[in-house]
C-alpha cells in the first residue's frame, strides 16, 4: 500500500513498537511520545497525511484536540483514540474541527485498520473514476454542477450548460478565454496547477453570494487536462450529486457489494461481486446471501454476527465463503444497516473484499522474514530464536549441544571470477549437501554470504562433534560441477559446545567464530573446537594489525637490500628488497614477525604501495651515485597484484622517481597465479608490456605447473632456498635443482637461486650453470647506503 506518511502520537511509550509494526504496510512512520504539554509544541501536523493519536490522559486528549483546531487541515486524516467519551471533555465537545475519526477504548485493532483501508480505498476509487474518460463525459454533460475542462495552459476546452450559464460564456469562447479571465476564484490557474501536480485533486470552498456556498473541485487527468467542478452545495442538488457518485462507485469499485432488504433478500449486486463470486446478478437477486456459505462457520457464528449488526448497526470481520465454482476462499466483509429516508424500510449493505492474494502475500512476507530467499534455509532471525530455544531446553535438561560456525573457503574468489550467478548455484548445491549430512534433529541456517551455522543437538561426547564436522567436510570436498565447470571447495568450521565453551548466545557465537578464524589462520580446510588459546591468538593478531597501521602512519618501516650475484661474472647486478620494521617497543622486526598479519585487502594495498615507493626512492638514489643501473626485486602481495590500478600506479611511480621499468623485478608467488589464472595472465601481460621484469617465486613448492612457464610472460624463476639445504649430499635436492635449471633453459628463462649460504652451494650452482645467486654466503640484507657503497667494488 505504502502511499501515506504516518505520525503516531501517544502518551504510552509501550505502544511505540506495536504501532510501528502494525502500521508498517501503510508507509513511513514517525512516533512522538507525549509526557508533557510542551511536547505538543514540536509537532507539525502538516508534514503527515495520517495522524493517529492514542491517549490515556484526559489532559493530553484535550491538548491534542486544541492543536488540531489550530490547523487549517484539508488533506490530513486524523484519528483520535481515547478512553474518554468526547462528552467527558468539558467544552471540547462542540469545538472539534479537524478530527476525522474518533475511537473510544477499549477497541479492536481491526477497527482502526479497517477505517484506514476504507479511506485509502476511497482515494483509489476516486483516481479510477477520474481516469474513466467516457464516464466523465456523461457526468459532465448530465451533472447538475458547473463543470468545465481546461487545457494545461489554462484555456477553456469545454464547459457544461451550467458552467457556461453561470459564468456567461459562449461557445465561441472555447480555447479563447482562460480560467483566470472567467472565474472569480481566489487562486490563480498556475497555483492550482502546481497543487494538482502534487496532489492530483484540489478543493476550494468559497461564498460568492450571500448565504450561498460553492464548492470547486479540480482534477488533473492523465491526458493533461484539468477538470473544474463548481457546485452549489447549499441546495438539494447536493443530494442528487451524492447519489449519482454513489451509484458510479457502486458500479465501478473493486469491492464486491450486496444490498439486501430487511428480510435478507438480495436486491442488488455490483460487477465486482460477480467477478469475486462467479455469480451473475440474475443468479442471486431475489435470493438469500446464504448461497455463499462455505460451511466453515457454525450457526453460533452467524447469530453473533447479526446480533452485532442489530446492536451496533454494523459488522466487520473475516469470513470464509464459497464461490460458484465450489472453491472456498477468505473474504473481508463489512455489513452496515441503513434506513431509507423516504420509505423508512431497512436495508443492509455488505461490502466484500477478496483477500486471497493478501493471504498469499502475508505467507510470502512471513517466509522471507524467516527464511533465506536463495537456499530456503532459516535466516539469522530464525536462527536466533532456535538458538535461544535450544539454550533454554539444554539448560533445563542438563544436556549438551554444539554450535558450528561454517565458512565456505575461497567462495569470494568464485563470485569474483565466475559471477554471482555461479556463486548462487554453488550456495544452493552446498546447502543440499549440508542437508544430506545433518541429522533430523539438528538445525542449520544461513547467516548471509558464505556463512552458515549449525546447531547440533543431543551431543553425548566430543567424538560426536568431530564425526559430524568430518562428514560435512567430506561431503563438500566432493567435486562440485556448475555449468560444466568443476570446483573443489573446502570448509572452515569453528565449534563451541554448550555449556563448556559458553552458556549464553553471544558467548557461544563469538567462541565458534574465533575457532573458525583459527582454522582459516592455519590454512583453512579444517575444523577446531574452541579453546582459550584461540582468543589469545586473536588478540595478538588484532594488536599487531593496529601496530602495523600505526607503523605505516609513523614511517617505522625501512627497506634493506640483499645483493644478487651474476654467477658467470661474480658481480652484483641487483638486489632483493626486504622490509624491516623499527618497532617502537620490540626493536627491529623481520618480515616473518609481522607479514602474516597483513591480510586484509586494504592493508596489503597500503603496505605494498609503501614498499614500492621506498624502493623507487632508493633506486633513484642509487642511479644518482653509481655509474651502473642495477635492478631491484620487490615482493608483491596477492591483493596488491589484483588491485584494478596496480599497473597504472606502478607506471606513475617510476615516472615520478625518474627510473626505468627494467630496474624493477616483481616477484610473484606461484600460489598467487593459481588463485585466478585468467586475471593473473592479463596483469602479467600488462606489466611485461610496460617493461617490468616478472619473476616466479617459490617455483616447485606448490603446484609447479609447466603451463605457467609456457603461457605466462615470465622473465625468471626462483629456486626456493629449501632445495639448497644439504645440496652437496642430498641427491634428491640436487636433482630437483638440476631439473629446475633445465626447465628454465628450455623455456628461455633466467634461473635464480636464493638461500645460498656456503661456498659449496655456490660452486654447485656454478657447475649446474645457474644464472644468479643470493644468500648469506654473499651478504646479509643491508641498508641502501651500505649497498651503494659495496657496489663501488666489482665483487663481494
Amino acid at each position: 500500500m505504502n502511499i501515506y506518511d504516518l505520525l503516531v502520537i501517544t502518551d504510552q511509550e509501550i505502544l511505540k513498537d506495536s504501532y510501528e509494526n502494525v502500521l508498517k504496510p501503510y508507509g513511513e512512520i514517525t512516533t512522538h511520545i507525549i509526557n508533557s504539554k510542551h511536547c505538543f509544541d514540536t509537532i507539525d501536523l502538516y508534514e503527515y497525511k495520517i495522524i493517529i493519536a492514542d491517549f490515556n490522559n484526559k489532559f493530553h486528549t484535550q491538548e491534542f484536540i486544541q492543536l488540531c483546531n489550530a490547523y487549517e487541515i484539508h488533506k490530513q486524516l486524523i484519528i483520535l483514540i481515547s478512553y474518554f467519551d468526547i462528552r467527558e471533555l468539558a467544552y471540547i465537545e462542540n469545538h472539534i474541527k479537524n478530527i476525522s475519526f474518533i475511537i473510544k477504548k477499549p477497541f479492536a485493532l481491526s477497527k482502526l485498520l479497517d477505517y484506514l483501508d476504507k479511506e485509502i480505498l476511497k482515494t483509489k476509487q476516486l483516481n479510477i473514476l477520474r481516469n474513466k474518460a467516457e464516464i466523465l463525459i456523461d457526468i459532465i454533460d448530465l451533472h447538475p454542477s458547473n463543470v468545465a475542462i481546461y487545457n494545461i495552459k489554462g484555456e477553456l476546452f469545454y464547459g457544461n450548460i451550467n458552467y457556461l450559464t453561470k459564468f456567461e460564456i459562449g461557445f465561441d469562447d472555447f480555447n479563447q478565454k482562460s480560467f483566470d479571465d472567467i472565474t472569480p476564484c481566489e487562486f490563480t490557474f498556475n497555483y492550482i496547477k502546481s497543487k494538482l501536480f502534487i496532489t492530483k485533486t484540489f478543493k476550494v470552498e468559497k461564498t460568492l453570494e450571500e448565504g450561498i456556498w460553492y464548492e470547486s473541485i479540480f482534477f488533473y487527468t492523465s491526458s493533461h487536462y484539468i477538470i473544474h467542478m463548481c457546485t452549489d452545495i447549499s441546495k438539494f442538488k447536493e443530494r442528487e450529486l451524492q447519489l449519482d457518485i454513489a451509484k458510479t462507485f457502486f458500479d465501478s469499485t473493486n469491492e464486491g457489494m450486496i444490498v439486501t432488504n430487511q428480510h435478507g433478500v438480495i436486491k442488488s449486486v455490483n460487477k465486482a461481486f460477480t467477478k469475486i463470486t462467479g455469480y451473475t446478478p440474475d443468479e442471486v437477486i431475489g435470493k438469500n446471501p446464504n448461497i455463499l456459505k462455505s460451511g466453515m462457520h457454525d450457526k453460533t457464528y452467524y447469530e453473533k454476527m447479526w446480533q452485532t449488526i442489530q446492536h451496533k448497526g454494523y459488522y466487520k470481520g473475516e469470513i470464509w465463503n464459497k464461490a460458484k465454482n465450489g472453491k472456498i476462499y477468505p473474504q473481508l466483509v463489512s455489513i452496515t444497516k441503513t434506513q431509507s429516508s423516504q420509505t423508512q424500510d431497512e436495508y443492509y449493505l455488505c461490502i466484500i473484499t477478496d483477500i486471497r492474494e493478501l493471504k498469499k502475500a502475508d505467507e510470502k512476507v512471513h517466509y522471507y522474514a524467516n527464511f533465506d530467499y536463495l537456499t530456503g534455509l532459516p535466516n539469522r532471525k530464525q536462527f536466533d530464536k532456535e538458538l535461544e530455544k535450544t539454550l533454554n531446553n539444554s539448560s533445563e535438561t542438563n544436556t549438551q549441544f554444539a554450535l558450528f560456525f561454517i565458512d565456505l573457503d575461497k567462495f569470494k574468489e568464485v563470485n569474483d571470477t565466475y559471477g554471482h550467478q555461479t556463486g548462487d548455484k554453488m550456495l544452493i548445491t552446498v546447502t543440499k549437501r549440508f542437508l544430506n549430512v545433518v541429522r533430523k534433529y539438528d538445525f542449520i541456517a544461513r547467516l548471509g554470504g558464505d556463512e552458515f551455522v549449525l546447531i547440533a543437538r543431543n551431543i553425548k561426547k566430543i567424538q560426536d562433534v568431530e564425526n559430524l564436522a568430518k562428514k560435512l567436510q567430506q561431503k563438500i570436498n566432493e567435486p562440485i560441477e556448475i555449468d560444466t565447470k568443476i570446483f573443489n571447495m573446502t570448509l572452515s568450521i569453528g565449534i563451541s559446545i554448550f555449556p563448556h565453551q559458553g552458556t549464553e548466545q553471544e558467548e557461544l557465537l563469538k567462541n565458534a567464530d574465533i575457532a573458525m578464524y583459527e582454522v582459516k589462520n592455519n590454512g583453512r580446510n579444517g575444523f577446531k573446537i574452541f579453546n582459550t588459546e584461540f582468543s589469545t591468538n586473536l588478540l595478538a593478531k588484532i594488536t599487531m594489525e593496529k601496530d602495523i597501521k600505526n607503523g605505516l602512519l609513523n614511517d617505522e618501516f625501512m627497506m634493506y637490500y640483499q645483493p644478487i650475484i651474476d654467477i658467470k661474472t661474480n658481480e652484483i647486478i641487483g638486489a632483493e628488497s626486504l622490509v624491516r620494521w623499527n618497532h617502537p617497543t620490540k626493536g627491529l622486526l623481520y618480515p616473518e614477525d609481522f607479514i602474516q598479519y597483513i591480510s586484509s585487502k586494504e592493508m596489503q594495498k597500503t603496505f605494498g604501495d609503501m614498499t614500492i615507493k621506498k624502493v623507487a626512492q632508493d633506486i633513484h638514489n642509487a642511479n644518482t651515485i653509481l655509474n651502473k643501473k642495477l635492478f631491484f626485486a620487490i615482493n608483491i602481495f596477492i591483493e596488491q597484484l589484483y588491485h584494478p590500478t596496480f599497473c597504472s600506479d606502478l607506471a606513475k611511480t617510476i615516472q615520478e622517481y625518474d627510473i626505468q621499468a627494467q630496474q624493477i623485478e616483481l616477484e610473484i608467488l606461484e600460489t598467487q597465479i593459481m588463485n585466478n589464472k585468467e586475471l593473473s595472465n592479463e596483469i602479467i601481460n600488462n606489466l611485461h608490456h610496460l617493461g617490468f621484469k616478472i619473476a616466479l617465486d617459490d617455483f616447485g613448492i606448490e603446484y609447479s605447473s609447466l603451463n605457467y612457464l609456457k603461457n605466462f610472460k615470465l622473465d625468471k624463476i626462483k629456486i626456493d632456498q629449501s632445495f639448497l639445504k644439504n645440496l652437496h649430499n642430498d641427491e634428491s635436492n640436487y636433482k630437483i635443482v638440476q631439473l629446475l635449471i633445465s626447465f628454465a633453459n628450455i623455456f628461455g628463462l633466467e634461473i635464480h637461486a636464493e638461500g645460498v649460504e656456503t661456498k659449496n652451494h655456490y660452486q654447485i650452482l656454478q657447475k649446474l650453470q645457474c644464472d644468479f645467486s643470493q644468500g648469506f654466503y654473499h651478504s646479509k640484507a643491508i641498508p641502501i647506503l651500505q649497498f651503494i657503497d659495496i657496489n663501488h667494488h666489482k665483487d663481494i
